[in-house]
């Protein structure tokens, strides 16, 4: 019986000890999994406060910064603070969350608040740093101005040496400087509008920029206290975090091997995550992270960047398990192939790169082959093969990644190649400074009223006697030259100039043909369509001058598309209230949807110039013209033929029935209207 029961008791105890063994290991492990996230959660706050610390910086030193990327920054955080909040929440130990989150919050907050000050003050000091040094030397060009002139480049130097440097010191002999201008100036009794603009700028940038460097001084205490109270956070879960596993080690001495196991699972578990936060997922490939660490650890780097040309294709057409199918089997094929040649990551969605550790220019345009050579089989998915082509930019000059991307872009926009190594020679930082100073140009033109319309007859077909306009914009070079929109329109969507651009040709247009008979067509896009500040302002000068409005047609680009079909409509429907008519231009360049050409209620088509100038001698070309005419007759349309370029042109088009006529052999776009 006492041998029973001491099997019994002793079976007992080790169920016990089995069962608290089990409790602890799904306690522990629940607690590990929770730990792990946390600090996952901690890690990414802290790399998003560092990024938004970088984009201050940026805004900084950048004359046009991007305000977007600074605003999605700060929200980025914010997601980043309520993804821990939420997960310390959820802890097993329940956590409510360290008392210093608090205070985060509160001081994120008044850094935010301080950046929103610092942006305004920002955005006014960098504009009276650009015009000082314009304005300078415009003082500077006119003659009478030549006493004036070493203190004007003085005053250039002190402003740079202040804002480059910091030197505060420097805004004394500023204002000194302004009081010594305008004492001359008052002596010698002469009114200068440019002086005074200068000495303005120069008075507004003395008075904000001691506030603008203490604005910055506070910004990067308040954003050190943040980084400093993220860390005694994170220590302060590490510290709870060491006293539960404590707790647990107390249950019981003879569950201490358990608990040093668990331990150990701890440590192997970080560096899982660690090592999982190199990976990507899909493909098992060391990732963009991963790249950008490793290759900091070669003297002589090189590198292939692969981007798998029309992948977003691939996805459309065979869904995305399909497109992942042919991801996974890429990369295992590149793996495989170059896995004692290269390192080899996933960079993004469809770009793969190979990481040599020293340059070899010979070696790398072999490995180019290699690669090509993977992807001349198909991928089979669901017995079905798939296709694909390869970009390949090789770089050997470091910053690789970079440079890399640059090449990329090229090649996606040049379409003639897909292979192209890395060299200055390319021009490729060159064609980056191309870009801003056009839009600096573009700028300068705005603000000195350089956008102008041109006007290009458009010719009755019966008479060949222009009876409207077609208003085309231009921007005028200093020189008097005329520069066309293909060259700016580009850049000035980018720079969220686009919308002013459309403002002037409206005012102008308008202004012109007030006081002429003519008809007269504006171009417009769906994305001026779609704003409804500018869309009310076109309205309104419609609703002012109802007889302009009725001698007023709009020109809407069908070879852009039409994404908000019901925006488009209501702003037709409202403009033809006022009498204006609506044409569709470039008619047969987009995807010419016939269904909402009726649904429009257009009164006008554009057949495009592409259809337009080999019509003479290309029989396609002059049966699809005839159908479109055909169609646009049946339904009450008029039609306006383009690119009417010579008289064998003319005569063919008059044959199938155009109703009017535009192009260079009828007249040219000019600044005045004859």
């Amino acid at each position: 019986m006492r041998l029973k029961k001491k099997l019994g008791f002793a079976l007992l105890g080790a169920l016990a000890v089995f069962g608290l063994f089990w409790f602890i290991r799904f306690y522990v492990t629940e607690q590990l999994q929770t730990s792990n996230q946390i600090i996952e959660r901690f890690s990414n706050l802290k790399n998003q406060s560092t990024l938004l610390e970088e984009e201050v910086l940026k805004l900084q030193i950048s004359t046009f910064p991007d305000y977007d990327a600074l605003n999605q920054r700060i929200i980025d955080w914010q997601q980043g603070f309520e993804d821990l909040t939420q997960v310390l929440s959820h802890s097993p130990q329940k956590h409510h969350g360290p008392p210093a989150l608090d205070q985060i919050q509160i001081n994120f907050n008044q850094g935010v608040a301080l950046l929103r000050s610092f942006q305004t003050l920002n955005s006014t000091l960098k504009n009276s740093t650009i015009y000082i040094p314009t304005l300078a030397q415009d003082i500077a060009l006119e003659p009478k101005n030549g006493p004036l002139l070493p203190i004007i480049l003085f005053m250039v130097d002190k402003v740079a040496l202040a804002n480059n440097l910091g030197q505060i010191e420097e805004l004394s002999m500023l204002m000194q400087a302004v009081s010594e201008i305008e004492n001359r100036v008052q002596k010698s009794r002469l009114k200068n509008d440019e002086i005074a603009n200068y000495l303005n700028h120069i008075r507004i940038f003395t008075a904000q920029f001691p506030l603008y460097l203490e604005l910055n001084r506070q910004m990067e205490i308040q954003n050190q206290r943040v980084m400093e109270q993220l860390l005694v956070a994170l220590n302060q879960f590490r510290a709870e975090d060491q006293r539960a596993l404590a707790r647990i080690k107390g249950l019981s001495a003879v569950l201490f091997v358990f608990l040093l196991l668990a331990e150990g699972l701890l440590i192997l578990l970080i560096i899982k995550n660690d090592q999982a936060a190199l990976r990507d997922r899909l493909t098992g490939l060391k990732n963009r992270l991963a790249f950008l660490q490793q290759v900091d650890l070669f003297e002589n780097p090189a590198m292939i960047l692969i981007d798998l040309n029309g992948f977003k294709n691939v996805n459309n057409f065979y869904g995305i398990q399909g497109g992942d199918h042919v991801l996974k089997g890429f990369a295992k094929r590149l793996r495989d192939r170059f896995r004692a040649e290269a390192q080899v990551f996933r960079i993004s969605g469809d770009e793969f790169a190979l990481l040599f550790e020293e340059k070899d220019l010979a070696l790398l345009e072999q490995a180019v082959a290699k690669v090509n050579a993977l992807v001349t089989e198909p991928f089979y998915y669901k017995e079905l093969p798939i296709q694909i082509n390869l970009n390949q930019a090789i770089c050997d000059q470091k910053p690789l990644l970079t440079h890399c991307n640059m090449v990329m872009k090229h090649l996606k926009e040049q379409n003639d190649q897909h292979f192209l190594v890395y060299s200055p020679e390319l021009g490729l930082e060159k064609k980056v400074a191309k870009n801003f100073e056009l839009l600096e140009k573009l700028k300068k033109a705005i603000r000195q009223d350089r956008i102008q319309p041109v006007f290009q007859p458009i010719f009755d077909r019966k008479t060949l006697k222009p009876v409207k306009f077609e208003c085309l914009i231009r921007l005028v070079e200093e020189d008097g030259t005329l520069l066309s929109p293909y060259f700016f329109l580009d850049i000035a969507k980018r720079a969220n100039l686009y919308r002013r651009l459309t403002e002037i040709m409206i005012e102008k247009c308008f202004a012109r043909f007030e006081k002429l008979s003519y008809g007269f067509s504006i171009n417009l896009s769906a994305q001026d369509i779609t704003d409804p500040a500018l869309a009310q302002m076109i309205l309104g000068r419609l609703e002012k001058n109802p007889e302009l409005a009725a001698r007023t047609t709009f020109e809407i680009l069908e070879s852009e598309g039409i994404d908000n079909f019901d925006l488009v409509q209501e702003f037709i429907s409202s403009a033809k209230s006022y009498g204006a008519q609506i044409a569709i231009d470039d008619f047969g360049a987009g995807y010419s949807n016939f269904e909402n050409i009726l649904k429009l209620q257009v009164d006008y088509l554009k057949i495009d110039g592409s259809l337009i100038k080999r019509i003479d001698e290309d029989i396609n070309s002059e049966r699809v013209t005839r159908s479109i005419l055909w169609f646009a007759h049946e339904i009450g349309i008029k039609t306006v033929v383009e690119f009417v370029h010579s008289k064998p042109v003319m005569d063919k088009v008059i044959e199938l029935g155009a109703d009017l006529l535009q192009g260079f052999y009828l007249g040219a776009p000019e600044l005045e209207i004859p």
